[in-house]
């Protein structure tokens, strides 16, 4: 890009809200987000030193924005109306369980959510919505003064960025799990879309059941203790890793090689490979992967 007389800047938003921790009163289901729950903390510093070291091994700059910064910039204000504007038929999309689009604002007093903003009462204009904790009762916030107040659930909250994003004057690439792929993205997000972004999927890292290793790390302290008794903590904290001196160079030239062996973009990963590459030993694909010398005739 420099070579181009461009420059590109690697924006990772941290959805800092998203739910930390959940229970169900009366039939209306409650959240408290990660920030509020301290989860966010415990692995904020790692993630950072990540990211500086990915920069100065690649000379890319980046920027790590919270929830509250993006929806704070100008422009917000304008896509949650139209969003609150459009509610009932978005619903039928976004939430037909529930038909009630996932609306959220965390209460002044306790940051308690009504996660399905099933008591929300919304003002004929779009500019204000009501919403109701259990414990402290009613409280509004505007959509004009308060946009960084109000919380999505990760569909809505993808649809806004979409919205958001059309209008920008620059060009954008979202970057996001591969857990996303599929009728999601392509099918229901664009749909709602003018301007469809362009959208790349990373891998994911999943453990011995194929579950996702991040979500379960921060919903479930306790979930990969086998792998602590195992002497395998690094894989789950980059703290720990750099604590007993592994080299993380390798797992650098493990993604190197997507450039030249494409194929390894259609793949996802798992703890035990990543084991594997830190102990330095030979990882085999499996045949499927060689390339013949010569062309297939049949």
């Amino acid at each position: 890009m420099a070579d181009l007389g461009m420059e590109a800047v690697v924006m990772c938003d941290l959805w800092n809200r998203a739910k930390g921790e959940e229970m169900t009163v009366d039939g209306v289901v409650y959240q408290r987000g990660l920030h509020d729950t301290g989860k966010l903390q415990t692995y904020l510093h790692g993630y950072e030193r990540l990211l500086k070291d990915l920069s100065e091994r690649y000379g890319v700059r980046y920027k790590v924005r919270l929830e509250e910064e993006f929806l704070s910039m100008d422009g917000i204000p304008q896509v949650l109306q139209k969003v609150i504007r459009d509610r009932e038929s978005l619903a039928k999309h976004l939430a037909p369980s529930t038909g009630s689009l996932a609306i959220r604002a965390g209460c002044p007093h306790c940051e308690l959510v009504d996660k399905y903003g099933v008591n929300n009462r919304y003002s004929a204009d779009g500019l204000e919505v009501s919403f109701h904790c259990r414990v402290h009762g009613r409280f509004s916030y505007s959509t004009q003064k308060d946009p960084q107040r109000f919380l999505f659930n990760c569909q809505l909250f993808n649809l806004i960025l979409g919205y958001f994003y059309e209008n920008a004057p620059y060009n954008w690439i979202e970057i996001c799990g591969s857990d996303y792929a599929g009728f999601w993205q392509e099918q229901l997000l664009w749909r709602f879309l003018s301007k469809p972004a362009i959208i790349v999927y990373t891998h994911l890292v999943s453990d011995w059941l194929g579950n996702k290793v991040f979500k379960s790390l921060y919903q479930q302290k306790t979930a990969y203790d086998y792998l602590v008794k195992a002497d395998q903590e690094y894989l789950l904290s980059y703290e720990v890793l750099g604590r007993e001196g592994k080299d993380i160079s390798l797992l650098w030239r493990e993604i190197e090689l997507w450039v030249d062996q494409p194929y390894r973009l259609f793949r996802d990963y798992t703890l035990h490979y990543l084991h594997l590459l830190f102990q330095q030993e030979k990882v085999l694909l499996g045949t499927i992967h060689t390339q013949a010398s010569e062309p297939e005739t049949e």
